[in-house]
């Protein structure tokens, strides 16, 4: 069975009609990548420690690239303040973060700016994503 990038996941979830359809796509696509991408777009309580403005990066013009960012979201943790270890200098954090873009497929690169940019997810409200996966985004704004 053929992976599905994030980007699909969330690209159908927003074009599924009711809440209920998109409650349970997110749900049977649930990741941890997933989730993770997800809390961070949308929690406000989330500080990114790297710009939210898209770098300069070469986006990947491999085809089979799908399942990369689920292999790469293990680094989202070095663009988090409170979770990147404090030793890491500022050009070795944008160049991490930049060699991640290049390497996942291009549409869940434009996921990953449109996570430190934290601009929802067209069609996803953060009540569909906690009724799919528990009261994962918990700073009480709604968008």
């Amino acid at each position: 069975m053929a992976v599905v990038s994030i980007a699909e996941v969330l690209k159908k979830a927003g074009e599924l009609n009711s809440k209920e359809e998109k409650v349970e796509w997110l749900r049977k696509n649930n990741s941890l990548p997933l989730r993770n991408i997800l809390t961070l777009t949308y929690d406000k309580s989330k500080k990114f420690l790297i710009p939210d403005s898209e770098p300069p990066y070469t986006p990947s013009e491999t085809h089979d690239t799908q399942g990369m960012l689920h292999n790469q979201a293990r680094k989202l943790k070095y663009f988090v303040e409170g979770f990147s270890p404090d030793n890491i200098h500022q050009i070795k954090r944008e160049t991490i973060f930049i060699e991640m873009l290049e390497s996942v497929h291009r549409d869940d690169a434009k996921v990953l700016l449109q996570m430190i940019k934290k601009k929802p997810f067209v069609g996803v409200t953060k009540q569909v994503i906690n009724e799919a996966f528990g009261e994962i985004i918990k700073d009480g704004k709604e968008n």
